[in-house]
């Protein structure tokens, strides 16, 4: 598998104390990011301070060179509480001055110390957060099954009296009534559920995730057989999240290769998958489902520039196959009799992808018809 970027403390580590006027100097080290002090094209280093008793990350440096340490330290300043449970994170926020925030791509390349102590500050006590009201007596919390079957619990209202209610269930309205004398009322959705996913994509060149609207409304998701292709399909697709519909307690999990980078790990319901802002395309993609209605199961399909016979779309598979190509073979290698590699090949690249959610009885039907 190949090398995924990282990048780890040397100091501090936990167990030091500091105190407060004193300045911390970050160390660490990096792997397979750029290093140096070229603003153009170095890695940028921000480095944060935990305050557990604000419990919140306290900026303190906002992006210094990748050159493996910040030589003129992090301030701590004297209204820092006296406490032995500091941390320090360091974490990589863009790949040279104009390259976009890793974070806000679902980037997340960083690494945190063990706890520390600083002392000479105020003494402050932990604030305890009130525990969360009780619900008022009257409210009806709702929830719906795989079977399609509303649940109702009411917690407390007058004997024999009857409450109605509309449950919005992922843009389905469902409309009942019920009678608050019963502890559970358990009734039918009059239209059944019709589950369906939904994905966008992020082009290496593209700005933001785009939909149907493109980057310009990163709001709006594709549908059901809908077609996603980076806006420059030369240089390729990089993110993809997806979701499922009207598929209550049901989960949809996904993975991408991205290209020299490896497989990431899975992700699921919406979260971003792929190596966003490092310029690396997505080469061999995987899904696959949890809990999903009886019978229904994610089916889709992609465009490589070099698989499939080169910019055409590869046949619809059923999850979790794997398309694309998720290995280190590259088109068009050649090698020597002795197995060396004298030309130098391209790996695949993931162009256009589309998905749709089947009934996996009615694919086996038409397959069958076909035949």
């Amino acid at each position: 598998m190949a090398t995924l970027p990282t990048i780890s403390l040397r100091a501090p580590v936990g167990g030091e104390t500091y105190n407060v006027g004193q300045r911390i100097v970050p160390k660490w080290s990096t792997n397979r990011l750029p290093t140096g002090v070229d603003s153009s094209t170095t890695a940028y280093v921000e480095l944060s301070i935990w305050r557990q008793d604000l419990q919140e990350w306290i900026v303190r440096n906002k992006g210094t060179h990748n050159d493996g340490a910040l030589s003129g330290g992090v301030l701590l300043p004297s209204d820092y509480p006296e406490r032995s449970d500091y941390k320090l994170r360091a974490r990589v926020i863009r790949i040279g001055s104009a390259g976009p925030v890793l974070p806000d791509r679902g980037v997340q390349i960083e690494d945190i110390s063990e706890v520390f102590s600083i002392n000479g500050g105020p003494i402050v006590e932990d604030i305890i957060e009130d525990p969360p009201a009780p619900q008022k007596a009257g409210s009806v919390p709702t929830g719906v099954n795989g079977n399609n079957e509303v649940l109702i619990s009411i917690l407390s209202a007058p004997s024999g009296q009857t409450l109605a209610t509309q449950h919005q269930l992922q843009d389905e309205p469902v409309t009942f009534s019920v009678n608050a004398a019963e502890p559970l009322i358990t009734g039918v959705i009059q239209t059944p559920l019709e589950p369906s996913i939904q994905f966008q994509i992020k082009g290496v060149s593209d700005d933001d995730w785009m939909g149907p609207g493109g980057p310009s409304e990163p709001n709006r998701w594709f549908g059901d057989g809908g077609i996603g292709q980076a806006g420059n399909p030369e240089a390729g697709i990089e993110g993809l999240r997806m979701r499922l519909r009207k598929c209550p307690g049901a989960t949809i999990e996904y993975r991408v290769y991205s290209i020299d980078l490896g497989w990431q790990d899975w992700v699921k319901d919406g979260e971003p998958a792929g190596y966003i802002g490092l310029n690396r395309y997505i080469s061999a993609f995987q899904a696959r489902t949890e809990g999903a209605p009886q019978d229904f199961e994610i089916s889709y399909r992609g465009m490589f520039n070099r698989l499939y016979g080169g910019d055409t779309w590869s046949e619809w598979v059923i999850s979790p196959t794997i398309i694309g190509l998720p290995d280190s073979t590259r088109f068009g290698e050649q090698l020597d009799s002795e197995g060396n590699i004298t030309t130098a090949g391209q790996p695949a690249r993931l162009e256009a992808i589309s998905f749709d959610l089947v009934r996996l009885t009615e694919a086996l039907a038409t397959e069958e018809e076909d035949e």
